[in-house]
């Protein structure tokens, strides 16, 4: 599914005196099955643009469109957005009734509920039998965490927006969330992920969003995008480590093209050059 924003504002308390434009003049345009990063600094518009995205908001101006849903008349009910700690907002008295919900008011037919649950349940990598009748509060955060994204799968989004998904997580929280996003693109989904972690947007996506100020400041392939340091610290954010360290064995003399942006690629340009014996470049 495809979605598309033309002059897009949204403004808080539009009239009032705590007036505040939290997205000014945003074009875009995500094409069906692309895996988005958007990043910024706090501030910089993200959560509103996923709350637009989804369609919980409506934009100042401008427009918001979707096309290519399974439901042309409701499109925006092919939008699943995970909410930064959705466990906070966790309500069913098991977790087989927290990941239904979504599912039953969309109309799903009663006796093929467990079905959908199950199925949702699985794609997280939690044993039904074992979850199905546990309170989601005794669970743990990262057990919470994986019943809320079930609770978005349940529905069958075609597109996807995860705001922040990994905050609060540790390190195998954290990756469990990247393959499970490259895993949700990979079977066609169109998948939007917001976060303010450099490297996680390297080693993820296929083309990045920055935002400062409500405005798209870069947009392109994380190559590009992290190839514009000065850029990115006018907007306060920094390359991830493994660019920042492949340029600066490159200032040193390296001769290495130094467009790498993430650990695997920077090992990769390190090791060609050493086993190339070619002269100086000595930190």
């Amino acid at each position: 599914m495809k979605i598309t924003l033309q002059h897009v504002d949204h403004i808080y308390q539009e009239g009032g005196v705590s007036e505040t434009a939290a997205l000014r003049d945003v074009d875009l345009t995500i094409d069906d099955g692309e895996l988005v990063a958007v990043i910024g600094h706090g501030g910089s518009g993200k959560s509103t643009l996923a709350l637009l995205m989804a369609g919980l908001y409506q934009p100042s101006s401008g427009t918001v469109e979707l096309t290519g849903s399974k439901d042309p008349e409701h499109p925006f009910r092919s939008v699943g957005l995970v909410f930064q700690y959705p466990e906070q907002q966790l309500f069913g008295e098991s977790v087989f009734e927290e990941v239904a919900f979504g599912a039953r008011n969309q109309g799903t037919a009663e006796d093929y509920l467990p079905v959908k649950v199950r199925e949702a349940l699985e794609q997280v990598g939690l044993d039904p039998d074992v979850m199905w009748y546990r309170s989601p509060f005794s669970l743990s955060g990262g057990q919470k965490r994986r019943v809320c994204i079930a609770g978005v799968l349940v529905m069958d989004p075609q597109l996807i927006i995860l705001d922040e998904p990994t905050a609060g997580l540790d390190e195998g929280g954290r990756k469990w969330i990247a393959q499970l996003v490259r895993r949700l693109n990979e079977e066609g989904r169109t998948v939007v992920w917001i976060t303010h972690n450099m490297a996680e947007a390297a080693e993820v996506a296929r083309r990045v969003i920055v935002l400062k100020g409500g405005r798209v400041l870069l947009d392109g392939p994380p190559q590009q995008v992290f190839s514009e340091e000065e850029t990115l610290m006018s907007a306060h954010l920094t390359p991830p480590p493994a660019a920042r360290l492949v340029r600066e064995l490159q200032r040193r003399g390296w001769d290495i093209e130094a467009s790498a942006v993430t650990v695997e690629g920077a090992a990769e340009e390190i090791l060609s050059h050493l086993a190339s014996g070619k002269e100086g470049g000595h930190a």
